[in-house]
């Protein structure tokens, strides 16, 4: 059996050194460097010396690897498959396009962009270039949520009635208006990255995946916190930034498929040290699942329970399952990977494209119009 010719990666984000933060490090470096399905060819930072850097603590092949400053110029490499953009949202928009413009197939992390109308655009080109694409929503090949699908097509809780969820921003600093440093742009809504869209909204992608888009959502968005603090990596307060964006989110209203939903999300230190409870509540029982952390990527301590109405019984339920992406990777990197192995695959149903992030730019952009005056909103749901 020939071996598959790999998909050949230019990458922009990549680090030099250990920083946590660096999500190309952390998630998109371990699988990318350990599969035949895929080979990284490039990388692009701000600078060349910057990915030269990069180059040289990850130890790729300079001989195979080159090293660029400018998104243009790797966009122009005709040895790049595709382009992976791991970096901020507010470069997403920059970076993205002169890969779309040469034809590159494009991976973005989410958000897409800073806004819908960004989001927009490059879904756009990319239609017009025909070129295929990904946006970083890892929720959905997640192991929950297969499991989840399974379970409530199966009619095992009946017919779905309603979902509820109280999740929480603990990781930022156990309950704290903080965050690290290089994070700073959480602080204006303007900048596209916050905990509305980035945390709430790959739980929110991850629930509307699993049960359908809403029909109407109503909304309230406070910031009860002015300020929001900026740490360094060993959590020593650094400065403190005025912010407009929110800190407690509550989301209500009808999904398409006559499911009552009801998130709300805060700034606190949850008493049994989960970030997020979700239910999702039938005519014959209720499934629960509980997270220490981050629901999207199928953090380890994650916990699922079906509840049998009928017998009174209660079930924890094994969702998880070790294949060569779980038993090879570290768990950040698992999801990524499984979005990574979706897209080689043409398995478009399992990972979200740049014209699914617009449907999800547009429902995130009703909830924050809705909160203005409290009215019902509607958005468009199809591309």
């Amino acid at each position: 059996m020939s071996t598959p010719t790999p998909i050949r990666i230019g990458l922009i984000g990549a680090g030099a050194g250990s920083d946590p933060y660096n999500w190309a490090n952390t998630a998109h470096m371990p699988y990318l460097t350990n599969t035949p399905h895929y080979k990284i060819v490039a990388l692009c930072n701000s600078s060349v010396t910057s990915a030269q850097a990069a180059l040289a603590y990850h130890k790729l092949d300079p001989a195979i690897v080159k090293t660029y400053g400018s998104p243009e110029d790797l966009a122009g490499d005709a040895n790049v498959d595709m382009v992976v953009v791991s970096v901020n949202v507010g470069k997403h928009y920059a970076l993205a396009k002169p890969a779309l413009e040469a034809g590159k197939d494009v991976y973005v992390e989410w958000p897409l962009g800073v806004s819908r109308a960004e989001a927009e655009e490059l879904a756009e080109l990319a239609r017009e270039k025909r070129v295929r694409t990904v946006v970083g929503l890892q929720m959905r090949p997640s192991a929950v949520v297969t499991k989840i699908k399974e379970v409530v097509s199966s009619g095992r809780i009946g017919r779905v009635l309603s979902t509820t969820a109280r999740g929480t921003f603990m990781g930022y600093a156990s309950g704290k208006n903080a965050i690290v440093e290089k994070a700073e742009y959480f602080a204006e809504m303007k900048n596209g990255g916050n905990v509305l869209t980035i945390d709430f909204g790959h739980f929110i992608d991850g629930l509307i995946f699993t049960l359908g888009e809403f029909e109407n959502v109503q909304s309230v968005l406070v910031s009860q916190y002015p300020e929001l603090e900026l740490h360094d990596v060993q959590g020593n307060l650094v400065k403190t930034l005025p912010k407009d964006t929110p800190d407690h989110i509550a989301v209500q209203g009808t999904l398409k498929t006559g499911i009552v939903a009801s998130i709300n999300y805060r700034l606190a230190k949850p008493l049994d040290g989960n970030s997020l409870c979700w239910l999702i509540s039938g005519t014959d029982g209720e499934i629960e699942l509980t997270f220490p952390w981050a629901p999207e990527l199928d953090p380890p301590g994650a916990k699922f329970q079906i509840s049998n109405f009928a017998e009174g019984k209660v079930e924890d339920v094994e969702f998880d399952y070790v294949d060569e992406i779980k038993s090879s990777l570290p768990s950040m990197a698992v999801n990524i990977a499984r979005v990574y192995e979706a897209f080689r695959k043409g398995e478009t149903e399992i990972y979200a494209s740049f014209e699914d992030s617009v449907v999800r730019h547009r429902f995130l952009e009703a909830v924050i119009e809705g909160s203005k005056d409290g009215k019902r909103m509607k958005y468009k749901d199809t591309y």
